[in-house]
């Protein structure tokens, strides 16, 4: 899990910061009022595997979560890594990033392509996927961003249509 500091708009609004990390652990407090309009906070504890706060950067949350995927790629296992929230929530910025701070991908498609064996090849395929809603685009192959893939479960596997990548289309814009 990762908080995203408090927009410029919500400060403006006066909105108030509601959720705290503590380690591991998200705290939510919950701002309520009593049937005698007593105002109150109810605080609740949420417990994760890794916690990030607003200040955290997008090198941190890489070398947490995904640089071990990137290291059990390269003895054979498959991974996936994903973000996952409601609109306005980071995740963009999260996996992209800027060219400031670099996100997850582009810090996973660095060290893949920097992973090369002995014999210049690397050891694994590479696929880089954005799945929005019912629909997916490859963001290793510009040519397959338009019109984006749709996936429909009945029909089969869509993403089985997307090519394999290589460090050098990850590479160019």
């Amino acid at each position: 899990v990762r908080k995203r500091p408090m927009s410029r708009k919500e400060k403006v609004k006066g909105d108030v910061d509601v959720v705290e990390i503590n380690e591991n652990e998200l705290i939510l407090h919950e701002p309520k009022v009593k049937v005698d309009m007593t105002r109150y906070v109810e605080s609740h504890a949420f417990a994760f595997d890794d916690a990030f706060n607003e200040k955290s950067e997008n090198v941190d949350i890489y070398d947490e979560t995904c640089k071990p995927l990137v290291s059990a790629v390269f003895e054979g296992a498959k991974a996936t890594c994903f973000a996952y929230g409601q609109t306005g929530s980071g995740k963009t910025y999260t996996m992209m990033g800027s060219s400031e701070a670099p996100g997850v991908i582009p810090l996973a498609v660095e060290a893949l392509c920097a992973g090369r064996g002995d014999d210049g090849e690397a050891p694994a395929g590479r696929r880089a996927v954005r799945v929005v809603a019912d629909g997916w685009l490859d963001l290793l192959v510009p040519a397959l961003r338009a019109p984006p893939g749709r996936l429909r479960p009945a029909q089969g596997h869509a993403a089985a249509a997307l090519r394999r990548g290589c460090c050098a289309a990850a590479a160019s814009p």
